[in-house]
């Protein structure tokens, strides 16, 4: 593991692949609970992501009632899909604003969100 370094020296080292960048996905998630740190786009886009993932769940649920089997098991895999796709937009998201905002690095860090490795 690299300690934590400039933000300059991390976005230049990850752009030339000469560090890799390791996500917790349960901490990463935290990052979009304060509304001014992450950017807008990319809470719109896990709140759309989250959003798919339990209307389907619920959805499929209650299709059970009213709907051929089928239709409602098709509905629930379909949201229950979407949670790892959310949690892997999340570590995405993380990547991303850590690269374009000097603010989101530093709270990454510094909260253990991403780690930093030297690519050998």
């Amino acid at each position: 593991m690299v300690e934590s370094m400039d933000h300059a020296v991390f976005v230049k080292k990850y752009r030339a692949n000469q560090i890799a960048v390791d996500v917790d996905k349960n901490k990463a998630g935290f990052l979009y609970d304060n509304p001014g740190l992450m950017p807008r786009a990319l809470r719109k886009k896990q709140a759309v992501i989250r959003s798919i993932a339990f209307g389907g769940v619920l959805i499929g649920i209650t299709f059970f009632f009213f709907a051929p089997w089928w239709v409602a098991l098709g509905v629930l895999l379909i949201g229950l899909y979407m949670f790892p796709q959310a949690q892997n937009a999340v570590a995405a998201g993380a990547i991303e604003a850590s690269l374009k905002d000097p603010d989101v690095y530093q709270v990454a860090v510094k909260k253990g969100v991403i780690f930093i490795r030297e690519v050998t």
